[in-house]
């Protein structure tokens, strides 16, 4: 049986059980006069109402960012675009339970998009968040055509779970996963006058791209035959754009990229190193490897990145706000400053980007940096 919320949400208060009281009804958006735009613009304003599910779900495990809402493209007009940190982009569609007629519909628009978006360039669907997304990652996902579709509406009825499986198999040559969402509409009870609203996510139902379809056509015979056979089976690391890489996939990138300049594969090899050290004290960094088209290292110590290598566009990255988890507050904060002083422009960025160019004057101090606040975290104890 499905998990289906209760028409009603209460205030419960464990230490006196007499004061708990009923404060939110369920409604549907036709009960209260909202059309879709209002859904549109609560996603377009807090994309975690559709990602939330999705991460819990394991469909993502990134931060996204709204990229644009009503983005006209040749086929249509999107409802809300997502972006996300490693350049993924998420298209997601809103429908209401007074609008049935429009099951198919939707759904048919949606893959629509995802066909016509693939191999566009960013330009063409307007500016990039600033500071939060490299555009050449953005660019490799558009390629590949890598996408999240979402529906989201406020409730999704069951015969449009089942088309959206129905409509999804008739795509597999693509990389795509779907999320059906629920986003069921609380209103007080007690301010009619001037409403409030709670949206509760939950999703109804995914389908992951967990396998790619090759079609191989011969002609062969006399007089010539056409045999067109279509097998099903895992992608290839090199080709898939969500591939788990790990760490020898990574150094294969780094020795291969001859693109690459002498700055960046030293700066990697001392980031290898402080993962290589012999001392029991570093058991708390380890190294992540990526799940994009292509590897990076992300060291993180307590859970929490520190800097992030990109080798196939020779770029570094920062997550300013994870500093001080990983090291603590004060070195958290020490980290920081010194990055600040080392690259002032780019630290000012919501996630900090540094191309490889920039690393020829800092590169080896940028190493000790990290090492020595790496080190004086370690000797304060595991959690820093």
């Amino acid at each position: 049986m499905r998990r289906i919320l209760g028409d009603v949400l209460y205030v419960v208060d464990p230490s006196r059980p007499d004061a708990s009281y009923a404060c939110y009804n369920a409604k549907l958006a036709r009960d209260l006069g909202l059309n879709e735009s209002w859904f549109r613009d609560a996603i377009a304003a807090c994309p975690d109402l559709v990602i939330a599910p999705c991460k819990q779900a394991g469909i993502t495990d990134e931060d996204w960012y709204c990229w644009g809402r009503e983005v006209s493209v040749e086929v249509g007009s999107i409802d809300v675009l997502l972006i996300s940190e490693s350049g993924r982009v998420a298209i997601v569609e809103t429908k209401l339970a007074y609008n049935p007629e429009r099951r198919r519909a939707v759904l048919a628009q949606l893959m629509e998009y995802a066909v016509h978006l693939r191999g566009m360039e960013p330009a063409e669907l307007g500016p990039i968040p600033e500071g939060m997304v490299d555009i050449d990652q953005v660019r490799d996902h558009l390629e590949v055509g890598d996408f999240l579709l979402i529906v989201a509406g406020d409730a999704l009825d069951p015969r449009a779970i089942r088309l959206s499986k129905a409509l999804l198999a008739e795509h597999l040559v693509n990389p795509w996963d779907l999320a059906m969402i629920d986003l069921s509409l609380y209103q007080t009870q007690n301010d009619e006058k001037d409403p409030k609203y709670l949206l509760v996510p939950a999703l109804r139902q995914a389908y992951e791209a967990e396998k790619r379809h090759v079609v191989t056509i011969s002609v062969t015979g006399e007089p010539l035959r056409t045999v067109i056979r279509v097998e099903s089976r895992p992608p290839e690391p090199p080709d898939g754009p969500r591939q788990t890489w790990q760490r020898q996939d990574f150094e294969e990138h780094l020795a291969a990229g001859t693109h690459l300049a002498p700055a960046f594969k030293e700066l990697a090899g001392e980031v290898l190193k402080l993962l290589d050290s012999p001392h029991p004290s570093h058991s708390s960094v380890e190294a992540s490897w990526g799940t994009g088209i292509a590897p990076a290292l992300i060291l993180k110590r307590n859970g929490n990145g520190l800097i992030e290598l990109f080798p196939r566009g020779g770029s570094i990255r920062f997550r300013k706000d994870k500093f001080e988890a990983a090291l603590g507050k004060d070195l958290g904060q020490s980290y920081l400053r010194s990055l600040e002083r080392l690259f002032s422009s780019q630290m000012q960025m919501g996630y900090p980007y540094v191309r490889q160019e920039q690393l020829s004057e800092t590169g080896r101090a940028l190493a000790r940096i990290l090492r020595e606040h790496i080190e004086a975290a370690e000797r304060s104890g595991p959690s820093g």
